[in-house]
């Protein structure tokens, strides 16, 4: 038995399909006569999930979004009790779309940040009993579900921002805290340094002699 993998699609990124996918196959096609002596033909076609758009709710960013699901999904969402607790609780594998994994990271960024419901602190605290055992440090929230390209235009924008440290500073506070505790490090006189390295250096390539 071989397994029937699905096709992927642009569609299937702004949705939420549960891993279903198109299908390619081939369908037989009816004769003109009815006779056995001639061929079947066969035709090729493409199998695609029902899909239909539905008002969900999300209960972390209190907002309501129209998606496209599939029947599946949907069904899927109504076992876990909400959007929320869907995304939450399965694995990015499993929801397999970019819109699923992207709005899984805003739920998981407001947990951390606790940035909802800033007006109405009863229900602010329920969302945090509720949601506990999913908060994850920020830091941590920031970076996931990013894509490739994505993770590394943020790294590079880090990177650029981040303000460089004159070597000047770094030895003068490295030399402060030697003095502090009382070990200091010899100077050696730069002439004297380079004299010891030009001798090395002959004594590491000065000829021995043949052996024998």
């Amino acid at each position: 038995e071989y397994l029937i993998l699905p096709l992927r699609c642009p569609e299937q990124e702004q949705g939420l399909w549960g891993g279903e996918g198109v299908i390619k196959g081939y369908r037989e096609s009816n004769p003109k006569l009815k006779k056995k002596i001639l061929p079947r033909l066969w035709i090729p076609k493409l199998w695609t999930p029902t899909i239909k758009s539905v008002l969900l709710y999300s209960e972390i960013l209190d907002i309501y979004m129209n998606i496209s699901v599939t029947d599946r999904v949907q069904r899927l969402i109504d076992q876990h009790f909400g959007l929320d607790l869907y995304l939450l609780e399965t694995p990015d594998v499993d929801i397999d779309s970019r819109l699923g994994i992207d709005l899984k990271r805003q739920l998981l960024l407001a947990l951390a940040s606790k940035n909802y419901y800033h007006n109405d602190s009863i229900r602010q605290e329920y969302i945090a009993n509720k949601y506990s055992r999913f908060v994850i440090p920020l830091e941590e929230a920031e970076w996931y579900g990013l894509d490739l390209n994505t993770a590394c235009r943020k790294l590079q924008d880090i990177e650029d921002n981040k303000e460089p440290i004159p070597l000047k500073k770094l030895f003068s506070e490295e030399l402060i805290s030697e003095i502090k505790k009382g070990v200091t490090s010899e100077v050696v006189p730069l002439e004297e340094a380079e004299e010891e390295e030009e001798g090395l250096t002959y004594e590491k390539h000065k000829w021995i002699g043949w052996r024998i």
